[in-house]
């Protein structure tokens, strides 16, 4: 499982990614740090892919979740560009990587009133069948582009403070949001062991979305710096 925070040609590495988008996103004005988090330890000066070395055609799968929340509904909260975030993935799925646009391998969930609208109910049930479908040796994709937030956990001990980050679904108000700890027990957690997950998170003020145990930030990192995941924990 990798999940990427905040998204390039297949030439690049996964530090040479992630430091571009770093660079153009300081260019627009954000001060947000890209980030990745694996559940297992990989070279980051590779290249740059979604489909694992094993991947075998005919017999594994390329499966997809996008999903795009421009709060339409909510005056105090509309977005612009989540939309054509989810096109843009779209088309680089498909023209770069070979992701199938058929219905039971790609699902798109946006407030565009054309597709199944982005509710908490309707994503956190689309992340239970994408578990439940995907098997050992398959390719999966999930992209997030809306809201996000970050809020209090449950305190460690009377002198920690411990917080949850979370997305928002476009019906928050009435639903709730989706806290980590849930993608996690809804996504990740049932995923078949020797399925390759990779995972966007597109959103504002959120730090790391999914606590997995190996972390790499564009933070203070120089390019003559060789990039490599660390133990959370370190």
């Amino acid at each position: 499982t990798l999940t990427l925070n905040g998204s390039s040609a297949t030439s690049l590495t996964w530090a040479q990614l992630l430091r571009k988008m770093k660079g153009e996103m300081q260019g627009m004005g954000f001060n947000q740090v890209p980030a990745i988090t694996s559940s297992y330890k990989f070279d980051l000066n590779q290249p740059f892919s979604l489909i694992p070395p094993e991947f075998k055609v005919g017999v594994n799968k390329k499966r997809t979740l996008l999903i795009g929340c421009n709060y339409r509904k909510t005056p105090d909260a509309q977005l612009k560009a989540c939309h054509d975030d989810v096109s843009s993935i779209k088309d680089f799925l498909v023209n770069v990587f070979g992701f199938p646009e058929s219905p039971d391998m790609m699902t798109i969930l946006m407030d565009d009133k054309k597709h199944k609208a982005p509710t908490h109910k309707n994503i956190t049930e689309a992340f239970k069948r994408l578990a439940e479908k995907s098997q050992p040796g398959d390719a999966v994709f999930v992209l997030f582009s809306g809201h996000g937030c970050r809020v209090m956990d449950s305190p460690i001990d009377a002198n920690a403070e411990s917080y949850d980050e979370a997305l928002l679904p476009t019906d928050y108000h009435q639903s709730g949001i989706i806290r980590d700890t849930l993608m996690f027990k809804t996504l990740f957690a049932p995923m078949k062991k020797g399925v390759t997950v990779t995972c966007i998170i597109d959103c504002a003020h959120t730090g790391v979305m999914i606590d997995l145990p190996y972390l790499w930030s564009t933070n203070n990192k120089k390019d003559d710096v060789v990039a490599k995941v660390s133990p959370i924990s370190s």
